[in-house]
């Protein structure tokens, strides 16, 4: 919790004020996301893509493909950022808002599925219980964007802000190719049409064209690391 204060909030924290200034004040309360990567390969498995309780929402959004399918088999083409409290949408380039896919499109999932990691029928090898050393370039290494717990909640077309980016090692999915069988993790409790599962996990390595701009956290950090040559 912080208190600032000026009109605009910009003119430092209001802790302290002469006695009888007329002063604007504001105050800010954040909380701590609760999401946390794996421990060790004991940590329970965590589903990715859920049924919203109104059946408009799944938690997809879209990125920049023509449908989920194509986002799903070529990765995101929006550029986004870290949304520091902006309201949705706004016009902040790159995004730190994103647009929610409404429907299930459960087919696209599954098929975006097997066509990505299963390109020429041949299962890639699920290294989970290598982590925390996961090779770099693993496959099933894949950047997500986190946004708040409630923000799939209505129904309807919207935008989420993009809270934060992680690191999600994909151990299966709904609707896996044959070949996949006694390679991916069978299905959690709770899986269902359209689910994506696996673990959050700490990162260190080549994620496509992603890019950073702040110093890496190696311990237990949400946020995956990407390492660039400096002068």
């Amino acid at each position: 919790m912080q208190v600032s204060q000026g009109a605009s909030c910009a003119s430092g924290l209001g802790n302290s004020v002469p006695y009888g200034a007329a002063t604007n004040f504001c105050v800010g309360v954040g909380t701590l996301g609760n999401l946390r990567v794996a421990a060790d390969t004991t940590d329970p498995t965590q589903i990715l893509k859920f049924i919203g309780s109104n059946g408009s929402h799944s938690g997809a959004i879209n990125c920049g493909g023509t449908n989920l399918y194509a986002d799903i088999v070529g990765g995101c083409t929006n550029a986004y950022k870290r949304n520091t409290g902006e309201s949705c949408p706004n016009t902040t380039i790159p995004a730190d808002c994103a647009l929610i896919r409404t429907g299930q499109k459960v087919g696209q999932v599954r098929q975006g599925m097997n066509d990505r990691f299963v390109p020429s029928s041949v299962c890639p090898a699920n290294n989970w219980s290598l982590y925390p050393n996961i090779p770099s370039g693993d496959p099933r290494a894949v950047p997500v964007i986190i946004t708040l717990s409630d923000a799939f909640d209505g129904s309807g077309s919207g935008y989420v802000p993009v809270t934060d980016f992680a690191s999600f090692y994909v151990t299966g999915w709904d609707g896996d190719s044959a070949v996949c069988s006694g390679i991916n993790e069978a299905a959690p409790a709770g899986a269902g049409n359209g689910t994506i599962w696996g673990h959050f996990i700490t990162y260190v390595g080549d994620l496509g064209s992603s890019t950073g701009g702040s110093t890496c956290t190696f311990t237990a950090s949400l946020s995956p690391c990407i390492p660039v040559l400096t002068d």
